[in-house]
């Protein structure tokens, strides 16, 4: 069970990385 939490929670983090870069690149870079 603790285990598939942790794969949840890495793949959480990994999309939300992908998303943040996506939005840099969009911006092109940050204010």
């Amino acid at each position: 069970m603790h285990g598939k939490l942790m794969r949840m929670i890495m793949k959480a983090e990994v999309k939300c990385e992908s998303v943040i870069e996506s939005l840099k690149e969009r911006h092109g870079r940050w204010p």
